[in-house]
């Protein structure tokens, strides 16, 4: 019942929805996903970006109300320089170990495709994502982005290709399902970054 609420989300042009289920897609999507980390953690320079989007206590999250706040996905609050650690130290087989157990756990997959890869667009695929986002918060469903093979470019097109998108370019991918809430990541209130 869930599912068939959320597939009948108005779109926008050029924007739509693709809902993997199927256990055999799913298995595909993950050897992306696999592939996305083992580049990812590979490359210093995205480990360096994420620790610094990372908020692994919540003394940090309070100083800037934004970032990553690390218990908002299951992790426990650290100091910092024991939480820059830890994810300096991921090794990417690991985080593809991690990946590959939530996805398997989830009860479904969405990509969020659209047909051009500009600025409208992008626009465009973000209020399709908010309604998908808001439509799974009044359902009770939780859902976590899986974007490593989008976020790779060597993999984005061998992406599109494998999920069978056509001429539809991959823009977000999420896992989805019922699952316990977490806290959510602190946000700066509207006054605070309005212009």
């Amino acid at each position: 019942d869930d599912l068939d609420q959320i597939v009948t989300l108005p779109l926008e042009p050029g924007v739509e929805l693709r809902f993997v289920t199927n256990p055999s897609e799913m298995e595909t999507m993950l050897e992306y996903v696999n592939q996305g980390n083992l580049s990812q953690y590979a490359d210093n320079a995205f480990v360096d970006e994420l620790i610094a989007w990372l908020r692994f206590n919540k003394k940090d999250a309070l100083a800037v109300m934004d970032g990553l706040y690390s218990v908002c996905s299951g992790n426990p609050e650290v100091p910092r320089w024991l939480g820059q650690m830890f994810v300096a130290g991921t090794k990417p087989q690991q985080q593809s170990d991690i990946d590959a157990k939530k996805l398997r756990s989830s009860a479904g997959a969405v990509l969020v495709a659209s047909e051009a890869d500009d600025k409208s667009s992008w626009v465009r695929t973000g209020q399709v994502y908010e309604r998908l986002a808001l439509k799974m918060t009044s359902l009770n469903l939780q859902s976590a982005f899986l974007n490593q093979p989008i976020e790779v470019t060597n993999l984005r097109g061998q992406f599109q290709s494998a999920m069978n998108l056509g001429s539809s370019l991959p823009q977000l991918l999420l896992r989805y399902g019922h699952a316990p809430s977490f806290p959510r990541s602190l946000r700066r209130s509207v006054d605070e970054v309005l212009i």
